[in-house]
């Protein structure tokens, strides 16, 4: 039994596909969507799902990539009327026209942020270009918790240091972010985390000792192998793919939202 529309088929959009999450997602959602004759379709990436939501008209959806503004949540909640079954990881808010795992699409930086600001409040922010220019469009991005935080005045001397996504950026903007002496860095992924772990450790700073870090963004559940917190999410891939087969089977009615919570993890 399907849900209704016909297609047979069960839509995946996995915006990282070299983190363990989404593969294992992506081979679980397989397994139990078989016996019920679904057949998973992947949209990999932060683009282009939307125009595969249109094209195959899939008994249900997992979008994962963050609704980080106004204008495509109206679009998802507008594909919902229209007999859409979705579920969406990091909506731009709680709907109940959608299934959701989190209320918003921050990657746990808040857990991250209130985790360091009860400790510290000369607080730095490495984050990445994009993530700025997305703020600052009026859009919410993982460096919005920061930026919101700066405006309450709950951080002192607040400094921002961007970088532009690579390995070999984050490691020059941590460089910078040290150099200015702030006493706790928040990163906005787990990568620029373990930038600043490790340009500290190679100036003989200990962590958290000599420098408090954390990190929200994507990780597997064991965080980061590193020394420092990283928010991760509650959201098993279990239930993701429980959710999506009762969607596809109707079985599950649409626009529950689960209210996934993120935890700090320290390797």
């Amino acid at each position: 039994m399907t849900g209704g529309h016909g297609s047979g088929v069960v839509l995946l959009n996995l915006p990282d596909l070299d983190h363990p999450d989404d593969l294992r997602l992506l081979e679980q959602a397989g397994q139990a969507l078989a016996p019920h004759g679904l057949l998973p379709v992947l949209a990999p990436g932060p683009h282009g799902w939307i125009d595969l939501l249109d094209r195959a008209d899939p008994e249900a959806a997992y979008i994962g990539t963050p609704v980080t503004d106004e204008a495509m949540h109206t679009l998802l909640e507008d594909r919902a009327r229209a007999g859409h079954r979705l579920l969406v990881a990091h909506p731009y808010r709680p709907s109940p026209l959608l299934d959701s795992l989190h209320t918003g699409p921050t990657h746990g930086v808040c857990s991250a942020l209130e985790f360091l600001l009860v400790r510290d409040r000369r607080l730095g922010c490495l984050a990445s270009a994009a993530q700025h220019e997305a703020h600052a469009a009026g859009r919410i991005s993982r460096f919005t918790p920061f930026a919101r935080a700066v405006e309450a005045g709950r951080v002192d001397a607040p400094v921002v240091v961007l970088h532009d996504g690579s390995r070999v950026d984050m490691r020059r903007a941590a460089a910078e972010l040290l150099d200015s002496g702030v006493a706790a860095a928040l990163c906005t992924s787990r990568g620029g985390g373990e930038a600043v772990h490790d340009v500290a450790s190679a100036r003989g700073l200990r962590i958290p000792e000599d420098l408090l870090v954390a990190a929200g963004g994507p990780a597997g559940p064991d965080g980061s192998g590193r020394p420092f917190p990283v928010a991760v999410t509650t959201a098993s891939t279990d239930l993701i793919v429980d959710v999506l087969v009762g969607l596809a089977t109707g079985t599950r009615a649409p626009g529950r939202d689960h209210a996934q919570s993120w935890k700090l993890v320290e390797a």
